[in-house]
């Protein structure tokens, strides 16, 4: 499927008007805590980083006038901070791929899997703690925010990352993940009673604001849903600390809601990359394969699976673009990740301490 990339306009805008509010604030503790971010860049593997963020990146100003296209945002941002930088990326086409699934260890902890498959570039893990708000662990590729290789990694732009979550994991063990549907069509919500929001600050505001599923069912039904590129639809993957899983997509402007036990699952859910809510068939098959897979190994919903048969699932529907495979515990907050499908080096991360990551020797 094309991926239109239009994530960098988008991430412009936003980074005008946050970053040069606390650029005119001048204040200090703003100046310090965005170097700290910036300088906190830590590299795992590759060209994987850790980083930092400690910089207020102004969320609640999103939620509260919300966001519903670049032409809202350019009016926005030039009216308040006018134009003073210079980010112009030429747009190309990309094509991804994800998987997503949930199941219980032995102890009846929730895993939450997920592949991002996706063309390579830089890729970041971003931990953020915005006061008075949940603090999480949220991956984000670097090439959204015109970062396609090493040599084009600028300090300043990790400022943008907390508007570009593609899943994490939240101090309340809250797991979202975005994945593409099949359909050429975006969707778009106008219901005048409610605000506007787009992919990635959906996936943001749910990790800032929500320990449950049942709460981030309601943190989506508050806004009008537009998916960030035109031409692509997504859906959504949740899962939390209970084990309790839903799939969210938008048909016809309408949200629908598919939780665990909703399609004769007793505690598990899969998804890839077709509809859920529409007949299986031409024009929505995509990943039908790789739901497959899934599914006959989590279609007894009785079936305990550790991390490691978790990753090695992961491994099973992994492509060859597949940036980063997570395995995700919602009630310990670890994070298990192999980046780049090398399934034999692992990194082990958590949510409150992520910094202090490890890599995992035990792989057998």
């Amino acid at each position: 499927m094309k991926y239109r990339h239009i994530f960098i306009s988008f991430f412009y805008l936003i980074f005008l008007s946050d970053f040069t509010k606390s650029f005119y604030l001048s204040k200090d503790d703003e100046i310090d805590s965005r170097l700290l971010t910036e300088n906190s860049i830590t590299k795992v593997t590759s060209d994987l980083y850790m980083v930092n963020y400690v910089n207020d990146y102004y969320f609640e100003d999103l939620e509260n006038r919300g966001s519903k296209d670049y032409a809202d945002l350019i009016k926005y941002v030039y009216q308040r901070y006018g134009n003073l930088y210079d980010f112009n990326i030429r747009n190309s086409e990309m094509s991804f791929s994800c998987s997503a699934f949930n199941v219980l260890n032995s102890k009846d902890e929730n895993l939450f899997g997920r592949n991002f498959d996706n063309p390579y570039s830089p890729s970041f893990i971003i931990w953020t703690q915005p006061k008075n708000r949940y603090k999480s662990i949220s991956f984000v590729l670097g090439y959204y925010l015109a970062m396609k290789n090493e040599e084009n990694i600028i300090k300043s732009r990790l400022l943008l990352m907390p508007y570009a979550p593609l899943d994490g994991l939240n101090e309340h063990g809250l797991g979202i993940s975005v994945l593409v549907a099949q359909d050429k069509k975006s969707n778009h919500q106008n219901n005048p009673n409610k605000l506007d929001f787009t992919t990635t600050l959906m996936i943001r505001g749910v990790l800032d604001n929500c320990k449950t599923t049942e709460e981030a069912i309601a943190f989506f039904d508050k806004y009008n849903m537009h998916d960030i590129n035109e031409g692509t639809a997504y859906h959504f993957f949740i899962t939390d600390n209970y084990g309790n899983s839903t799939i969210i997509e938008y048909v016809n402007e309408e949200i629908k809601v598919i939780r665990n036990h909703e399609l004769n699952y007793s505690n598990y859910l899969y998804l890839t990359n077709f509809y859920i809510t529409k007949p299986i068939g031409e024009g929505n098959n995509h990943g039908l394969n790789r739901y497959q897979i899934l599914e006959e190994k989590l279609k007894n919903g009785n079936i305990k699976m550790e991390w490691k048969e978790s990753m090695e699932l992961l491994k099973s529907v992994s492509q060859k673009s597949t940036v980063w495979s997570n395995v995700y515990n919602t009630k310990d907050l670890s994070l298990v990740t192999a980046y780049k499908n090398d399934f034999e080096n692992l990194y082990k991360f958590n949510v409150l301490q992520p910094m202090n990551f490890t890599k995992v020797t035990d792989t057998n």
